[in-house]
């Protein structure tokens, strides 16, 4: 449904990019002026044709077919994407450690995985800038009997009960529609849909103080049947 979805739409999306662009490169060309309100109405449609293409960037991860399925470490993509957003992090102010095991592998695509941690470190930027103080990041790797254990927690905003019942579903969302992270309420979304092509799960742990908290479990003789 995502993958008709997007395609059905990215593309009269461009097309009607295309459109207004290509009329402002005639009205330049021809030294012609354009009536201001109709400027401001075609600029307008640019910028919400923009954000529509930006949702649908969102799901590229959930419906691309792409890349290929092999066995990846999860201590190494965990690595990789923090490393890849370690100057934000940094200019930020915001620490972060990776600790456990670092041999237990998952089947699948590692960029579905990877974006995984991408959508909560974005997640977690914000609510640390949104409660002022020095961040701090944790991710710990373990494996209880036959299933992988990732903790992600971070001590910025938390995530109050009520919130915590709803965080997982398409359009909720905590942050403010103007916020530059979008607050379209698609990123734990989308989160929670790859993890479930790993056969796994994700969960906000109530009982944690000082932050948000987030548990994937993921049974790894089930993930290899994938």
């Amino acid at each position: 449904l995502l993958k008709g979805f997007s395609h059905e739409l990215g593309q009269p999306i461009t097309n009607i990019r295309y459109a207004i662009q290509l009329f402002y490169m005639r009205q330049e060309k021809e030294q012609t002026t354009i009536n201001p309100e109709e400027k401001e109405l075609l600029d307008g449609i640019i910028v919400q044709t923009s954000r529509v293409g930006k949702l649908l960037d969102r799901f590229a991860p959930v419906v691309s077919s792409k890349n290929k399925k092999e066995y990846f470490k999860v201590y190494h993509e965990i690595v990789a994407i923090f490393e890849e957003l370690n100057m934000r992090l940094s200019n930020e102010g915001i620490e972060y450690t990776i600790t456990g095991d670092e041999n237990v592998e998952l089947y699948g695509e590692a960029i579905q995985f990877s974006q995984v941690f991408y959508n909560l470190i974005i997640n977690s930027i914000y609510a640390i800038n949104k409660q002022g103080v020095r961040g701090k990041i944790d991710v710990s790797i373990q494996v209880e009997e036959d299933a992988l254990i990732i903790c992600f927690v971070d001590n910025g905003t938390g995530i109050s009960g009520e919130s915590s019942k709803k965080i997982f579903d398409p359009f909720y969302s905590t942050k403010r529609k103007e916020s530059e992270e979008g607050g379209e309420g698609l990123g734990l979304y989308i989160v929670w849909n790859i993890l479930k092509i790993f056969n796994g799960r994700i969960y906000v742990d109530p009982a944690y103080m000082g932050g948000a908290k987030f548990v994937i479990r993921i049974k790894l003789e089930e993930n290899r049947n994938v």
